[in-house]
């Protein structure tokens, strides 16, 4: 039986280190052909290279493997009786690497080489210049618990699959120079520790991933959950999501962006991204974030909506089996909630509806205008009969404020209501009796827009005298829905004079 090696707690030189993985490896092959494996059945994606402790419990420097040589992964690679090229000329690696807990003395570089599987550095110290440049990844590479105290560089490699850096502390300068990402790039948790913690982003490219076609997802870079006190610059980066959840900018810290292009991931990002255009004074690109903001907001609702319907579904089915009657505490929150969510869901969509979110002013004089005629006309139709006020209210119900949204198809959405509108308001100014002009309407009509005229309201109580509009002539449900249009429709009348105000301050946000 072949006796397990014992990994040295310390390297001094390439020779050492060498004979150390290549007694390790052959171990692995051990083992392998041990559960009915041939060895030549073994392949190279089956091993791993070990080099530092494989127990997430050890952190302490005392604990960890060191490295007190000058350290080339691709001069390793050529050592350890395996040597081959991919078609750029860079040395294929088709081992599993295990960095974990290693304190890297001197320079540290993995250039120019083809990783094809996942590498992890767990709890690792680079106390020098670490570099990964000229490198691709085929797989995930995790850097958990790691500190970098020296200069480090990732100048134009290629990740196909994510990179996660998770409490991740830099103490100094950090370059992806013309990196490529395929997936996704995390900084989730990171610290900036001393003067010269410093992220630099250059020329970074995000495209669609070929080498995983059947297993795609979007690529974006992911800096969430972080306390940024450094600097961290993009410039000319152009990706295709970017997320700051949980992220916020500290004392002297700089989130830089020159030719800058990504798509907030979430609300949070949108805010972050909205709060520092404003440290910048940049008023209309925040104005951008802002919209954006609500946009991502009101699909967060709907998609917790849906969630807390599903989930008060399965209770139900539970309780079903159960007692029946029995309603606890949490499913009344959950309740509540979901009504909640769907008022916060209708102020959201009435924002967008009346001014764009405070960005079109001209939107919100249009809301006013046309919730004043709608609820005036519904109001008037109320009191003349049931089926002309049935017919003009059915025609409302499929487009005339919709159009209001997409300006691009205004002219197919509106055409169609405001054409059954007109014919209905023909229809009943010839059918009633209330000897009206047109040049009366329109002034009853205009009278309508301002907040504070009651006038009609006044004559339809018999407070002012007009015998045709007398309440007395009036069966109540006439009545009822006159009111009930009639006043909601100076309430959102008074609501679109506020949205076209704000709008119109919209460059003095704060």
């Amino acid at each position: 039986m072949m006796k397990q090696p014992i990994q040295p707690d310390k390297y001094d030189n390439l020779e050492e280190l060498i004979a150390w993985l290549k007694k390790d490896l052959e171990y692995q092959k051990y083992i392998i052909i041990a559960k009915g494996t041939k060895r030549e059945d073994i392949k190279d994606e089956d091993l791993t290279l070990n080099i530092g402790f494989n127990k997430y419990d050890i952190i302490e420097d005392s604990k960890k493997v060191s490295i007190g040589f000058y350290f080339d992964f691709n001069n390793i690679l050529q050592n350890i009786e395996y040597y081959n090229e991919d078609d750029e000329g860079k040395t294929i690696c088709p081992y599993k690497i295990n960095f974990d807990h290693l304190i890297f003395k001197e320079v540290a570089e993995f250039d120019n080489i083809a990783f094809n599987c996942e590498i992890s550095f767990v709890y690792s110290r680079f106390k020098q210049r670490t570099s990964i440049d000229f490198s691709t990844f085929k797989s995930t590479i995790n850097f958990f618990g790691s500190v970098f105290e020296a200069i480090t560089s990732f100048k134009k490699s290629v990740f196909y699959s994510n990179v996660r850096f998770t409490n991740t502390t830099f103490k100094n300068k950090v370059y992806f120079l013309e990196t490529k990402f395929k997936r996704i790039f995390l900084f989730n948790n990171i610290a900036f520790d001393g003067e010269k913690s410093y992220i630099y982003f250059k020329r970074i490219t995000m495209m669609q991933n070929d080498f995983f076609k059947k297993d795609y997802r979007e690529n974006k870079i992911k800096i969430i959950n972080t306390v940024i006190d450094g600097r961290i610059d993009f410039n000319d980066v152009y990706v295709n999501k970017i997320d700051f959840k949980g992220t916020s900018v500290i004392g002297g810290g700089v989130v830089s962006r020159v030719n800058f292009e990504a798509y907030p991931e979430n609300s949070d990002t949108a805010r972050f991204l909205k709060h520092e255009e404003l440290t910048r004074s940049n008023t209309i690109k925040a104005l951008e974030y802002k919209a954006i903001e609500k946009k991502l907001y009101e699909d967060e609702l709907k998609l917790r909506i849906e969630k807390l319907k599903n989930k008060n579904k399965k209770n139900e089915d539970t309780n079903n089996q159960k007692v029946e009657n029995i309603k606890t505490d949490k499913n009344k929150k959950e309740n509540k909630n979901i009504v909640e969510l769907y008022a916060e869901l209708f102020s959201l969509w009435l924002s967008k509806l009346s001014n764009n979110h405070g960005q079109d002013w001209m939107k919100a004089v249009g809301f006013i205008f046309i919730t004043g005629f709608v609820s005036l006309s519904l109001a008037y139709s109320s009191l003349i009969s049931f089926l002309v006020f049935f017919t003009l209210f059915m025609s409302y119900l499929f487009v005339p404020l919709f159009f209001l949204i997409d300006y691009n198809k205004s002219i197919k959405k509106s055409v169609p209501p405001v054409l059954i509108t007109a014919l209905m308001l023909f229809l009943m100014y010839m059918y009633c009796d209330f000897n009206l002009s047109i040049s009366n309407m329109l002034i009853t009509y205009f009278s309508y827009l301002t907040p504070t005229n009651l006038d009609l309201m006044k004559v339809v109580a018999g407070t002012s005298s007009n015998c045709n509009l007398n309440a007395n002539c009036f069966n109540p449900f006439q009545l009822i829905s006159f009111y009930f249009f009639y006043i909601l429709g100076k309430i959102a009348i008074g609501y679109g004079i506020f949205q076209t105000i704000q709008a119109f301050r919209k460059f003095n946000i704060k």
